[in-house]
């Protein structure tokens, strides 16, 4: 039996221009090299297609440490395969540039250009982010750290407009014993990053992460409270106290049954003009709503199918709210960002002064508690012009007023220049320190 004829597409003709394959790298193109470090950067093409290759500036190619760096640069990246992650393709020796890393090239535009030149949502910043925090957190489960985490670090490609980290440089891993000093941009970097002697782990990435998107929210027309508190737990002095990992991070709110039910009870007893009592027994069918005098009751006997005796839970609500008490909610959130600004300038004052890198670390988080004690002194004072103490309604009142503090402290962190007014104060105390050790170990 005679083999079948092969069947093959004929679509499409080339005409007027003689294609050219090389397998060497052809028409090389500068496109960065780091103004205080030892790299720079080209495009080139092979076989048609364009590369990156990153290579050691002239001065420092002969150099045994930075051919390490180089080394170190490419054995991290080469083992990292993520949509997310730019690839590298091989380390190679180029004519006329040496040994180089050849990676990945992508056509797009830093973060930094987007944020400058486009137009954001909040929907596009979330789903960015998602996308870098897959990337990180894939590095991390791969015990990298990229440490210098920046807008000029990640791209967005042109089509589709995705991400694509690159730049492992200053990266670590657990496999290498170089390049364990301080290292990263001092804007993002976390505070323990920048300490001589500390062994930081993937929550520096998160402390740069929750800079990052404290930017990408200051792009917005209004900026978003809920990505406002995302960034300010990333960014938190202690690493004890960020995301261990942004698969952590609830990006949406997320909505629960029960919230639903009290929204519409709470509904129906303003509605009613009087306080209300709700029995629920083991079924929704078989639950009564009744008039009571003071309280709204609740009881929840189910566990595990049988009827448990408790106390109930009695929690008060009032039939009509006090007149003008939106003006008190607006007051505490006014009040609440004048106490953070107070307490930012203590920090200010308080790191020309402190005498170890852990009280410096803590200070961002000892101004926030002192900036919600002060506030809530504050309260209870103002809350007594729509209501008297003994009334039930203070208590409810107060505890509901505390979303505002937060809603304050957020507006203080998304001014313009705060954050790197932080970053500045930070940067002189741990350098105090370091001087002030350095002239310890003079004498």
């Amino acid at each position: 039996m005679e083999n079948p004829t092969p069947s093959y597409s004929d679509s499409g003709f080339l005409a007027g221009e003689s294609l050219y394959l090389s397998a060497r790298f052809r028409d090389i193109q500068p496109l960065a090299a780091s103004t205080g470090g030892y790299s720079r950067v080209f495009r080139a093409q092979r076989m048609g297609k364009w590369h990156v290759l990153k290579c050691l500036k002239p001065e420092y190619a002969g150099q045994k440490t930075y051919q390490a760096l180089l080394q170190k640069e490419f054995d991290v990246g080469y083992r990292l395969d993520h949509p997310h992650i730019a690839t590298t393709i091989g380390l190679e020796e180029v004519d006329g540039l040496g040994v180089c890393i050849v990676m990945e090239y992508v056509d797009g535009r830093t973060l930094r250009q987007a944020i400058s030149e486009e137009a954001w949502t909040g929907d596009r910043i979330v789903r960015l982010m998602q996308q870098l925090g897959s990337a990180l957190d894939y590095l991390h489960s791969r015990q990298v750290i990229h440490r210098d985490l920046k807008p000029e670090n990640i791209l967005l490609t042109r089509n589709g407009n995705h991400v694509k980290l690159i730049d492992f440089g200053l990266s670590d891993a657990d496999s290498y014993a170089i390049l364990k000093q301080p290292a990263g941009t001092r804007r993002y970097a976390a505070p323990e990053q920048l300490l001589p002697g500390t062994t930081p782990d993937g929550r520096v990435d998160i402390f740069s992460f929750g800079v990052i998107l404290d930017e990408l929210n200051g792009a917005l027309p209004r900026h978003s409270s809920r990505l406002a508190r995302i960034a300010k737990r990333c960014r938190q002095a202690q690493p004890a106290d960020r995301y261990t990992r942004t698969a952590d991070i609830r990006w949406q709110h997320q909505g629960h049954p029960w919230r639903w039910a009290a929204l519409l009870l709470a509904a129906l007893m303003m509605a009613g003009g009087g306080w209300w009592w709700l029995r629920s027994t083991t079924t929704p069918e078989a639950a009564q709503v009744v008039t009571m005098h003071d309280t709204v009751r609740v009881e929840v006997p189910v566990v595990k199918e049988k009827l448990v005796p408790s106390e109930p839970q009695k929690i008060y609500i009032p039939s009509e709210p006090p007149k003008g008490i939106e003006n008190f909610y607006a007051w505490v959130r006014r009040r609440s960002f004048e106490n953070m600004k107070k307490n930012a300038e203590w920090m200010e004052q308080q790191s020309r002064v402190l005498p170890t890198y852990e009280e410096v670390a803590n200070l961002q988080s000892e101004a926030y508690r002192r900036s919600q004690r002060m506030t809530e002194q504050d309260m209870k004072m103002e809350l007594q012009k729509y209501v008297e103490p003994d009334n039930p309604q203070f208590h409810i009142i107060f505890a509901t007023a505390k979303t505002s503090i937060t809603e304050g402290v957020n507006d203080y962190w998304a001014q313009p220049g705060v954050a790197q007014r932080q970053s500045d104060i930070y940067a002189a105390a741990y350098e105090r320190l370091r001087q002030t050790e350095a002239n310890k170990q003079a004498r």
